[in-house]
């Protein structure tokens, strides 16, 4: 096994004893899929989440307020694979309208929206529950806050004190969990992705574990790693965009 490129570039991350090619290929084969699965989650999972935890946290203990985190806690306790074989059972042995499996193959009779639907929804509903429920505490939180009061006292509208005082303030906490939500999304979906037998990441790396691939296995660990301190820049820049204080400390 000889690599065209030769053995000294950069990025090179060995051989796959499985695949029998470069992992560095191997690689950008997965991740295009697992970076367009985690894409369309987050484009969910972050406006959801939000609007559930503020609107539960601004009408602390009324009806909508336990509705949401009833709902919110009930659906955080199911694992992945509940959710995934609940789904299944729905939309594809029922009522027959989804695939039972994303392939994400072009030819298929299934369109690639609709191969991304299942996996999709299970990610959002795995995490935006769960972000909720950080998103309701911290408003919640917030209300409470001096400011907030005296900003009622003035008179001022309830939703331009949410907008220009709660939001803004409420926001720090959430953004380090929604943070780590991307992580997970990236390196860490490996039951969703084995189940639907979604090409990415996650169903790679359960496959090179069975198999004792090693040096699969030492990349993907690298490329979660390089993700993690990723976000965590990300989040630091977030907070000094948020909080002015953190850029004089």
């Amino acid at each position: 096994m000889v690599d065209p490129r030769g053995n000294r570039y950069f990025g090179n991350l060995g051989y796959s004893l499985m695949l029998k090619e470069p992992v560095i290929d191997v690689l950008s084969d997965r991740l295009g899929y697992t970076l367009l699965l985690a894409f369309w989650a987050v484009v969910f999972i972050v406006p959801l989440s939000i609007t559930m935890g503020v609107v539960a946290g601004m009408n602390e203990g009324r009806l909508i307020d336990r509705l949401i985190s009833m709902t919110a806690v009930v659906l955080t306790s199911l694992p992945e694979f509940v959710v995934s074989v609940g789904l299944l059972l729905v939309g594809v042995a029922w009522l027959g309208i989804l695939p039972g499996t994303s392939p994400m193959n072009l030819g298929s009779k299934w369109s690639i929206g609709t191969q991304l639907f299942l996996p999709v929804t299970v990610l959002v509903i795995a995490s935006a529950s769960y972000v909720s429920r950080i998103v309701r505490a911290s408003v919640v939180d917030t209300l409470r806050r001096p400011y907030v009061r005296t900003a009622l006292l003035k008179g001022l509208p309830r939703w331009q004190i949410t907008i220009h005082h709660v939001l803004r303030n409420a926001m720090i906490p959430p953004i380090t969990v929604i943070l780590l939500q991307i992580n997970w999304l990236l390196t860490g979906v490996v039951v969703v992705e084995a189940i639907f037998a979604y090409p990415g990441v996650g169903s790679l790396l359960l496959q090179a574990g069975l198999y004792g691939d090693i040096y699969l296995v030492q990349a993907l660990s690298l490329l979660a790693l390089s993700v993690a301190v990723g976000t965590q820049l990300i989040g630091d820049l977030c907070y000094m965009a948020l909080d002015p204080k953190i850029k004089v400390a």
